[in-house]
């Protein structure tokens, strides 16, 4: 359970912080720093006490990267959709 509660914790988390957004899909956050943010929130959402921080690192990557993927896929069916 550790690592998917761990990866869905940090979609979560990062769903919370919509402000984010931008300055992760831009590569302008340290991903060591933010994991080490919110590593107490992803103890608390999994109620595991031990969350590795280089697991939420990777959890915080592939959300960028799928995030990115829906971004790219939502605008590709508005402009389909406009045309």
């Amino acid at each position: 359970m550790a690592k998917n509660g761990t990866a869905e914790a940090v979609k979560r988390i990062l769903d919370d912080m919509g402000f984010l957004k931008i300055a992760l899909q831009n590569d302008l956050v340290n991903y060591s720093a933010l994991a080490r943010f919110i590593t107490p929130l992803v103890e608390e959402k999994t109620g595991n006490k031990d969350a590795s921080v280089d697991a939420i690192i990777m959890a915080i990557r592939r959300n960028i990267k799928t995030s990115m993927q829906e971004d790219q896929r939502n605008q590709l069916l508005k402009i389909i959709g406009d045309s």
